[in-house]
């Protein structure tokens, strides 16, 4: 497996970006669950690569704060805390609307082709109750209009603070319920966009993450620290 790897990671870099996205998702999935230790010899052992990677992996994953390092024990996935979690909602909810209200201008016509194809394919989720997958779609749905925005530093802030938040759980997974209300919004935002009207785009999508916000921390709440 070491060898096949090789073959398709050419360089070093590579091999590290590999790694570390696969560890991030695992934490943000939550796989690698708040408080676990995380040992380099079985990650290099379960995932066929040398420690090199692995360790430069989990120094980033540090730095980006899901991982702590605790002397005499090693890397550990960390905990949020209720007041970390509402911090990082209230600049999630400011940050979004700013993208948003940015990009109304700038959105082009394929974006909004884009937003379309996600709508569909939401469209096929809700039909064969696929949560999972609709909670994705609706991350590249969002994700799309911020980076219409064309301010990298803001798009990557808001996507930083998202891969944080998400930890909690997808929202749809929490109250599944609720997916019809956010497809109708979703398509609501379509023709908004379309408009080019800056105003209501905002409005909806403060009301759109207002009841998504609000089921993170009602979660979060009744299951203690995540």
């Amino acid at each position: 497996m070491e060898e096949t790897y090789s073959n398709l990671l050419p360089n070093y870099q590579t091999k590290n970006i590999i790694v570390f996205n696969i560890l991030k998702e695992k934490i943000l999935s939550g796989e690698l669950k708040p408080g676990e230790k995380l040992i380099i010899r079985d990650l290099s052992s379960s995932l066929a690569v040398s420690e090199t990677p692995i360790r430069e992996a989990l120094k980033t994953l540090e730095a980006e704060g899901l991982l702590s390092l605790t002397p005499h024990v090693g890397f550990i996935v960390t905990k949020l805390k209720l007041k970390e979690l509402e911090d990082i909602l209230i600049i999630r909810y400011n940050l979004e609307f700013l993208a948003t209200e940015i990009a109304v201008d700038k959105i082009s016509n394929k974006d909004i082709e884009r937003l379309v194809d996600r709508i569909k394919e939401m469209r096929i989720c809700i039909r064969e109750n696929d949560i999972p997958n609709y909670g994705r779609l609706n991350r590249e749905f969002h994700q799309i209009i911020y980076k219409a925005s064309n301010n990298q530093s803001l798009f990557k802030l808001i996507i930083d603070l998202w891969d944080k938040s998400e930890r909690v759980r997808s929202v749809f997974l929490l109250e599944p319920e609720i997916i019809e209300q956010s497809y109708n919004e979703h398509i609501q935002l379509i023709d908004i966009l379309k408009k080019k009207d800056k105003n209501l785009a905002v409005t909806i999508m403060k009301k759109h993450k207002k009841w998504a916000f609000s089921a993170l921390l009602r979660y979060f709440n009744n299951n203690n620290s995540i």
